[in-house]
């Protein structure tokens, strides 16, 4: 990994996105930041998403395969004829299917853009899983990789779980039986990472694949701030507290005071 291209002069940022609304929209602020500072953006997502894209001026270029699909048609990757209980199986058959099966074409579409120009950097929304096959590649050769968390963070934890802070020990003894439940709760869906990965060469998870999402990338950057959060001894040195990042507007803005118009400036 290299990061010194970035330091040295305008580096080649890709930015790769899991194209739901939530995860792509505070992405194109943080890309025209970036370009602002002298560097070079390609921006990674669905197609879906284009028109927003490049209505910032910034360069597209679409996932490709199953990576590349409609958020609004999540029924694509639920067979014909099935329905899916609420709770664990549901939350399996999109760990597996939604999340899984795009995860390898989310690769295959990052080595697809660096094959044929540079890439300095690559910053990832959290959950896009197209980036575990180079952090867990066998001596893959990457550009440093940043992931940006816009949830609440759902990383293990002897202080705290998704569901509220553990502080004696009493609490902290049951936040593990919870967090353990929870993980073999999820466990067909591990599986069925770690055969993907391993069918693509990889190594398998270094552990949850939730916690993976926090722990495998170079720096994490969470736009929040960590008041919002539990607090919690065992937070990776790596994951970074930015705040949050506001919508870049242009819009002629008429104050409902009866004030003068006046046009709100991009940051």
């Amino acid at each position: 990994m290299n990061g010194n291209n970035l330091r040295t002069r305008g580096g080649s940022i890709l930015v790769t996105v899991r194209p739901t609304p939530g995860h792509v929209n505070p992405m194109p602020a943080i890309a025209c930041h970036l370009r602002g500072q002298g560097h070079s953006i390609i921006f990674n997502t669905a197609e879906v998403f284009r028109k927003q894209v490049e209505s910032e001026g910034l360069r597209f270029v679409p996932l490709i395969g199953k990576a590349n699909f409609d958020y609004r048609t999540f029924n694509k990757f639920i067979p014909e004829d099935q329905t899916l209980t609420p709770g664990p199986e549901e939350t399996i058959h999109n760990f597996k299917h939604v999340f899984g099966d795009t995860m390898l074409p989310q690769c295959d579409g990052i080595k697809k853009i660096m094959s044929r120009e540079t890439v300095d950097l690559i910053l990832t929304d959290f959950v896009f899983f197209g980036v575990f096959p180079l952090l867990l590649g066998p001596g893959t050769d990457r550009p440093p990789i940043i992931s940006v968390s816009v949830s609440p963070i759902v990383l293990s934890s002897d202080d705290a779980s998704p569901f509220g802070p553990a502080i004696t020990i009493e609490e902290k003894e049951r936040n593990r039986e919870v967090t353990e439940q929870f993980q073999v709760s999820l466990e067909p869906a591990q599986e069925y990472l770690n055969d993907l990965l391993q069918g693509y060469g990889c190594r398998s998870l270094t552990g949850f694949f939730l916690d993976c999402t926090y722990t495998l990338s170079d720096l994490l950057l969470q736009l929040s701030v960590d008041a919002l959060e539990f607090p919690r001894n065992d937070m990776p040195d790596h994951i970074k507290f930015v705040g949050p990042v506001f919508p870049r507007s242009s819009l002629v803005f008429a104050h409902p005071c009866g004030g003068k118009n006046w046009t709100a400036q991009n940051p």
